[in-house]
């Protein structure tokens, strides 16, 4: 559960983080690497979260 909420936590404030700079930025390209990298992330998170992986 504790791995859960931690990764949960994470993944929001990446997301943030990244939007924010690909908002402000304006860049095609930047777009993709930003939402490229999002799927990858959350991906790891689902699988992570299927599969109970204890990644401590």
């Amino acid at each position: 559960m504790s791995n859960f909420i931690s990764g949960a936590i994470a993944v929001t404030l990446a997301l943030v983080y990244l939007l924010y700079y690909a908002i402000r930025l304006k860049s095609g390209v930047l777009w993709i690497i930003i939402l490229l990298n999002i799927g990858f992330m959350v991906f790891d998170f689902y699988k992570s979260m299927k599969e109970g992986e204890d990644h401590i």
